[in-house]
């Protein structure tokens, strides 16, 4: 809340929850980047690989990694010292 309260963002509400909505319109415009033009015209395919981008990012990804034990678990095995497999 403290966070959302000095800096708000229109895709995330103010209890962290992300907006799906904005993650299809912001899936939408990288997209539309990627996508040479006769790929972009085909609009069922287009709607295919967005919802399986949002529901990935918003239903599966987001609510995992901004769990304090996620964070924790990931900076320590990124700290953790790295042992030689190759002896």
């Amino acid at each position: 809340m403290l966070f959302h309260g000095q800096q708000q963002h229109v895709g995330v509400s103010v209890d962290g929850r992300i907006d799906e909505v904005y993650v299809r319109a912001a899936v939408d415009v990288v997209l539309k980047a990627c996508l040479s033009p006769e790929d972009w015209d085909a609009e069922a395919e287009r709607y295919l690989i967005r919802e399986v981008i949002v529901k990935t990012v918003c239903v599966d990804l987001a609510p995992r990694i901004t769990q304090p034990w996620f964070l924790h678990s990931t900076v320590l095995a990124f700290s953790a010292p790295q042992t030689d497999l190759r002896q």
